[in-house]
């Protein structure tokens, strides 16, 4: 299908663009290569069988986005050379040697994905002003200062057994504090959330990710977070249907 693609403006043929890699949902999926998805809103419950995805690149920017997703999915979660430990054995976790660039693209190119699609599951996310200027920075490689769209992140813990809950994924949420419009995406065992705006007054006074490529996530139990409390209601309350 050809379009103007969404990052670079050219009319190319457009590819099936996943809006979240699908490494994230391999946890999730059962032996048919199936996970549950659950609408909270519309209290449904559904089968998917392939990660969120839209028309939205062409191939050239695809590939640039791919080398991205395929470094994060590397470091989180491949058996031999991954960075994310095993287990979360304290109130908070530190990973060195993150490369600060691809890993922060990648997480704007996330955001900006979650905001152009037009998929109800990301319906949440409205970028405004900051659409294209996030589009500039994706494709200039440039990710700014960590303190540019401030991250933070809470890494969900099984209680039993220490390990990161990355079998629950969650679409995004949409919060304001202090002026700024915040978005919370729960993938990868961990809560990402993303300060989107202009101005840094107010923010919280600590990143999750800075240029010397240590991640330092909090930890929480996944049975103490109300968000997941929600998400697990809604789950019982869908599968015994």
């Amino acid at each position: 299908m050809l379009g103007n693609c969404r990052l670079c403006h050219q009319l190319r043929p457009l590819q099936d663009s996943h809006i979240l890699p699908e490494c994230v949902f391999r946890p999730a999926y059962d032996i048919t290569h199936t996970a549950i998805q659950i609408d909270i809103d519309q209290s449904k419950k559904f089968k998917q069988q392939k990660g969120f995805w839209e028309r939205l690149l062409c191939k050239e920017c695809e590939g640039i986005f791919n080398k991205w997703e395929t470094y994060f999915c590397r470091i989180w979660f491949h058996p031999t050379q991954r960075l994310r430990p095993l287990l979360l054995e304290n109130n908070i976790v530190t990973i060195p040697g993150i490369q600060y660039t691809i890993f922060k693209l990648f997480h704007l190119s996330i955001i900006w994905r979650a905001g152009i699609c037009s998929r109800p599951e990301f319906k949440n996310v409205r970028l405004g002003t900051q659409e294209e200027k996030i589009r500039k920075r994706l494709l200039a490689n440039d990710p700014g200062d960590p303190d540019d769209y401030t991250m933070f992140g809470i890494a969900i813990r099984e209680t039993e057994t220490k390990n990161f809950q990355d079998k629950l994924l969650r679409a995004p949420e949409a919060s304001r504090y202090h002026g700024h419009y915040v978005y919370n995406i729960l993938f990868g065992g961990v809560f990402w959330y993303y300060w989107i705006s202009s101005h840094r007054g107010g923010r919280i006074p600590i990143n999750c990710i800075g240029r010397d490529g240590i991640l330092t996530l909090a930890v929480q139990d996944w049975n103490e977070n109300w968000s997941i409390q929600d998400l697990a209601k809604s789950i019982q309350k869908n599968l015994i249907r």
